[in-house]
């Protein structure tokens, strides 16, 4: 890791961060600072709501010009976390990250516990970029002890992805689900982590059977299905389809994994046609598997909702003569069910 990283310098406000955190807040001019300021305080609640998941982005975006300035706007909202990792940005601008380390270690000791995080974790994403393995090492365990630790490791594990560092996040996602076995969401994250950083699929798999030791048993389906959609997702629609059929001979409950499959099959035909690589039994897979799910004991609203799906499917994939067709059989279909 380099002390500095490549891009713009100084004054450019070019901080290449992997999220936006910041969007568009700062000052414009001096005699609109006054009631920028006023706005920015009705729009507080509401915008940091949209900051919390990306709370270390490019941080460079429109804001105040000076030492002074931030100084300025500190004194009169010393618990605004967002003003003070803009003031960390700016340092950095200035390629003075000491500076930014302190600003930082003021910000942790200024403002109130529940914005804390939002420094602990800019403070991650500065030293990843800035610092060395060590200074990040020293970081990220403080962020633990001061904060609650899974997020922790979660954020770090996405400023990893987010700067190409996939070694090091594949690292930490191990250390994650031996820490953390019990948390369903770890196991998804990384398998989406391996699908995406196309990891050898048979670890993939092996880490579906490890999953399903570690987790209680009311939570295999959702993991299980979770699981096949990534298939489809990374295309291997094959693999995806084999778990989906083996959720369906598990569970007396099918009608979820029947909207979830069918969702899967026609997004994959979707990208097939859009690509010119349709497949003749592309759409009668489609129609096979509404054939199949209408077939169920289901009620009469999940009856019209798989009718409704599949309608539109014909409508959009299909012809004149099998919209028609799907028509009939919904009528067919509730005839009969009043006839029960």
């Amino acid at each position: 890791m380099t002390d500095k990283p490549a891009g713009k310098g100084p004054g450019t406000g070019g901080l290449n961060w992997p999220f936006n955190v910041l969007d568009k807040r700062g000052l414009d001019t001096d005699s609109e600072r006054d009631t920028s300021l006023e706005e920015e305080r009705h729009k507080k609640k509401r915008k940091k709501v949209q900051i919390k998941e990306d709370l270390t982005g490019n941080l460079a975006t429109r804001e105040p010009q000076s030492v002074a300035d931030f100084e300025r706007l500190l004194l009169g909202d010393p618990n605004d976390s967002i003003l003070w990792i803009m003031y960390m940005s700016f340092q950095l601008q200035l390629n003075e990250v000491e500076k930014a380390r302190e600003i930082a270690e003021r910000a942790i000791k200024t403002i109130a516990p529940k914005e804390k995080q939002n420094v602990w974790i800019a403070m991650l994403n500065m030293e990843s970029m800035y610092g060395t393995d060590e200074t990040l090492e020293e970081a990220f365990k403080r962020a633990c002890q001061y904060n609650e630790a899974q997020g922790i490791y979660e954020k770090l594990a996405s400023i990893y992805i987010q700067t190409g560092k996939t070694e090091k996040a594949h690292d930490l996602f191990k250390v994650m689900i031996k820490k953390f076995s019990t948390d369903l969401r770890i196991w998804l994250k990384y398998s989406k982590f391996l699908h995406n950083s196309k990891q050898n699929p048979e670890l993939v798999c092996t880490i579906l059977q490890r999953a399903m030791k570690a987790l209680p048993r009311d939570q295999h389906k959702t993991l299980s299905s979770k699981f096949a959609m990534l298939q489809f997702f990374t295309g291997n629609p094959e693999r995806g389809r084999m778990l989906f059929e083996r959720l369906l001979t598990t569970f007396e409950e099918k009608n979820d994994l029947y909207y979830m499959f069918l969702d899967m099959e026609i997004m994959f035909l979707d990208k097939k046609i859009k690509y010119g690589n349709e497949e003749d039994d592309g759409k009668e897979g489609v129609r096979a598997l509404f054939k199949r799910a209408l077939a169920e004991k289901i009620s009469t609203h999940q009856a019209k909702v798989l009718f409704k799906k599949w309608l539109g499917f014909e409508k959009s994939k299909g012809d004149e003569k099998s919209v028609e067709a799907v028509t009939r059989k919904a009528k067919k279909y509730f005839e009969a069910k009043k006839g029960e």
